[in-house]
């Protein structure tokens, strides 16, 4: 069974400072806080989904990945908000 205790709130700072920062230097230089507060509590986040599913429907198969697919460089230049932040709300909130 998943641990899942919320996202902190560490993870809204993150997105807003890489709104403010949407480079690749940027992201480098804090992905271990991605990975801390964004990566970590939304594995923990599906796999906990995915325990509370199969209550209801044991057929579901909740399996947390990360989309390790190149982001077209056209997107990043024309968007106020970071790819990153955008596929990752995206995946919660359909």
């Amino acid at each position: 069974m998943a641990n899942f205790k919320g996202f902190p709130k560490e993870l809204f700072t993150f997105f807003e400072n890489l709104k403010q920062n949407n480079s690749k230097d940027w992201f480098e230089k804090n992905r271990k806080d991605h990975e801390r507060f964004v990566t970590h509590p939304a594995r923990e986040y599906v796999e906990e989904m995915g325990d509370q599913l199969r209550k209801i429907a044991p057929g579901v198969h909740a399996i947390p990945k990360i989309n390790k697919s190149p982001i077209p460089q056209k997107f990043l230049q024309h968007q106020e908000v970071s790819a990153t932040a955008t596929n990752r709300v995206r995946h919660f909130f359909p």
